[in-house]
């Protein structure tokens, strides 16, 4: 857990590491994005997920996920997976 309040904080484990990945935005007003790709037929896939928190003008915070699959993107809008207040 971070020592200082931040409005996002990210961990991201991952099987080849050790330890956890753990950051967050310097800013209170900062923000982040993820984008998480996929391997397909022994290359890297054009194909992608993004993760991104934003701090909305009225300081509502969200975490959004978009994905670029046309089946998935059923209006120009990311989904909303959290909304909370900073």
């Amino acid at each position: 857990m971070p020592r200082n309040v931040r409005n996002f904080w990210l961990t991201v484990q991952c099987d080849a590491r050790s330890r956890a990945v753990e950051t967050g935005p310097v800013s209170k007003d900062g923000t982040f994005s993820c984008r998480i790709l996929i391997r397909e037929a022994g290359a890297i896939s054009d194909r992608s997920v993004s993760v991104y928190g934003v701090v909305l003008p009225d300081g509502t915070l969200e975490v959004r996920a978009d994905s670029d699959e046309p089946e998935h993107k059923a209006s120009d809008r990311a989904i909303v997976l959290l909304r909370g207040r900073r």
